[in-house]
């Protein structure tokens, strides 16, 4: 049975909830069914020790925040990887993580925004903008609170059913 190539794609590997969950989930995952990698758009960070080290990361470092190039980057490291799902977390991979898995012909897109939807860097019209555009080329979007559902719903006119909401999760054991 071959894998599945899953390639999550994230800003960078710096501390932060989203990273740190990121790292646990494709720890996590069954890497008979799953061959998991992760993408960062920027080098470094220091949750990189973290990942497994039979799970590749792969750093394409984008040069500024409107550089284009980094579209036929992400292109060609979906394509070499024989990527089957990308995985965008948060604005800061959304239009060159969805953008460039959809010029390399991936077949499921998921985009997941983790809590920060209003709280965006640089403009929030062209977020705005940027994202009712480009979320229309993810198969599904997934948010961490039903709240957060709403407002994109209501600010970027996304349909209801588009959106699934999956609650974060803390294992309780490990902390007792």
């Amino acid at each position: 049975m071959q894998r599945i190539n899953v390639m999550h794609v994230v800003y960078s590997l710096h501390p932060g909830g989203l990273e740190n969950g990121v790292v646990n989930v494709v720890n996590g995952m069954d890497l008979e069914v799953f061959n998991p990698t992760i993408c960062c758009l920027k080098s470094g960070g220091i949750l990189k020790k973290r990942v497994r080290g039979d799970i590749e990361v792969i750093e394409v470092d984008k040069k500024g925040e409107q550089e284009l190039g980094i579209l036929f980057r992400l292109k060609d490291v979906f394509r070499a990887k024989d990527v089957h799902i990308v995985h965008t977390h948060n604005w800061g991979t959304c239009c060159e993580g969805i953008i460039g898995a959809r010029l390399a012909s991936v077949p499921v897109v998921i985009h997941q925004e983790h809590g920060t939807f209003v709280d965006s860097v640089g403009s929030k019209k062209r977020r705005i903008w940027g994202e009712r555009i480009v979320l229309r080329y993810a198969d599904q979007v997934m948010t961490l609170a039903e709240d957060l559902k709403e407002k994109m719903i209501k600010i970027l006119g996304i349909q209801g059913e588009k959106i699934k909401v999956i609650l974060n999760g803390v294992d309780t054991e490990k902390f007792s």
